[in-house]
């Protein structure tokens, strides 16, 4: 598949899911990690940042083939925190890849 195709069908894929209505989309990855803004002022020594993103193939509630796609960044106070959430988000969403990482930001 082309590189312009493929970006369409990515463009469709969130026109698609942006229209269904919430009470009948697919429910979200929930993070048990606080965001960076809490973490900015708080006594703890290392902040990590992890960063996922990546996808599935899902059937919206017409039928239809669509992708539902991450890209989340959060914060954690340890890199073994941020691994294990960077697992579950590859396990749940890494069908399609995208890009994932921890990086010690403090």
């Amino acid at each position: 598949m082309s590189r312009n195709a493929c970006n369409r069908l990515i463009t469709l894929a969130f026109i698609t899911l942006a229209a269904i209505p919430a009470a009948v989309a697919m429910p979200g990855f929930v993070s048990d990690g606080p965001n960076c803004g809490v973490l900015a002022d708080a006594p703890v020594r290392d902040v990590w940042l992890g960063h996922f993103s990546g996808g599935r193939w899902v059937r919206d509630p017409f039928g239809a083939k669509v992708i539902d796609w991450r890209d989340d960044h959060v914060c954690f106070t340890s890199q073994a925190s941020c691994q294990s959430w960077r697992r579950r988000m590859g396990a749940a969403f890494g069908k399609i890849g995208g890009y994932q990482t921890c990086v010690r930001i403090r």
